[in-house]
């Protein structure tokens, strides 16, 4: 009887800080631009940083995820 052997590894692998640099740097983006937008429409500078604290916790789960 045939086997069919699947891959090598496991097929889902957990990173929680990510494997490329690419990813990170998408991060920065988002988190800076959602920053200096909330900064700018409520002038409020600890909003601002509070949005890209949460930005960036919210896009690392995302991140490791996949």
């Amino acid at each position: 009887m045939h086997t069919v052997a699947g891959p090598p590894g496991p097929r889902y692998k957990f990173s929680l800080l990510g494997t490329d640099w690419v990813e990170w740097v998408l991060i920065g983006v988002i988190s800076g631009v959602s920053a200096v937008g909330v900064a700018a429409l409520g002038g409020s500078i600890l909003a601002a940083v509070l949005t890209a604290i949460l930005v960036v916790g919210v896009a690392a789960m995302v991140i490791a995820l996949l």
